[in-house]
């Protein structure tokens, strides 16, 4: 059963609701009151299998990741194996300080679709200018070169797409790190599968991580990070304006995503096709998912 589902401070033992058995921050059992049926806390003899099942995770860039393939003796052992698993992003991105990431607002999402749809929807370039004005004229959605860095992160840059939208803010943030002058102008974008949503300008990090809790409903968190330098009153103008546009460009997909998942329950829908000049990592993505699934 599910031990927590609210954050909290826990400084001793973790407890199940359901017979009140506890477990020490390390994952052993700690307590098994009435166990044989009489007074008493005790933990048997041979319990080290009862305690709790341990899980290889990572903390990066306001996002926590999980592996649940494999399980390591020590944090270092799983740092280094999610630090593999990132280095085609870290590298790429070597010149962002991420230990300098502020957050300046989160979001959650519920939305009516699969986890696949919103994916798709996330690396599709072709529907930008026609539904997110904010990106700027359509000449600037052309501009877009399609990335591969792994078989697990792909997705997309714009070079010169944060010069090519409309204005965010009238007072420019400080950058994230020391950006060089080829990439100022430049916007990444990419999935780490399966579901993780990287927006990375100069100035500003977005991350949208989601959950699948239904075939047709998906939770998604969505947060903007900022320089620390541009966590404090001078920049809360900037700040403000930053997050309610991108929230709002988020907010203009919903629609979208709840039309494209009405249109799975007709089996004409078996039948769309991926357009070649724009489509080649989407049609990627769905590779994956299928090698994944086991097709």
């Amino acid at each position: 059963m599910v031990m927590m589902e609210e954050p909290a401070k826990v400084r001793r033992r973790i407890q199940c609701a359901y017979h009140c058995w506890s477990y020490k921050l390390d994952g052993s059992l700690n307590a098994t009151p009435y166990l044989k049926r009489e007074r008493g806390r005790e933990v048997p003899q041979g319990a080290e299998h009862l305690g709790l099942l341990g899980v290889s995770s990572h903390v990066w860039a306001g996002m926590v990741f999980v592996n649940l393939g494999v399980e390591f003796n020590s944090t270092e052992a799983a740092a280094a194996d999610f630090e593999g698993m990132l280095s085609p992003i870290l590298q790429r991105w070597n010149h962002i300080d991420f230990s300098r990431l502020h957050l300046a607002q989160e979001r959650e999402f519920d939305i009516g679709a699969n986890w696949k749809l919103i994916v798709e929807n996330f690396l599709d370039f072709y529907h930008l200018p026609f539904i997110h004005p904010q990106v700027g004229p359509v000449s600037a959605s052309l501009d877009v070169d399609d990335v591969w860095l792994a078989d697990h992160i792909l997705g997309g840059t714009y070079p010169r797409g944060a010069a090519g939208k409309a204005a965010k803010t009238d007072d420019a943030l400080p950058f994230l790190g020391d950006v060089p002058p080829e990439r100022t102008e430049s916007q990444d974008i990419f999935c780490v599968f399966p579901n993780a949503l990287l927006f990375l300008e100069a100035d500003w990090f977005q991350v949208i991580g989601f959950d699948p809790t239904a075939p047709d409903r998906t939770m998604e968190h969505m947060a903007i990070f900022v320089d620390a330098e541009a966590g404090g009153e001078r920049y809360s103008a900037a700040r403000k304006s930053l997050t309610d546009i991108l929230f709002e460009v988020n907010e203009q997909d919903v629609p979208i995503l709840y039309r494209m998942q009405a249109g799975r329950h007709s089996p004409a829908s078996n039948f769309t096709n991926l357009v070649t000049h724009w489509d080649q990592i989407t049609a990627a993505f769905q590779q994956l998912v299928a090698q994944r699934a086991g097709y």
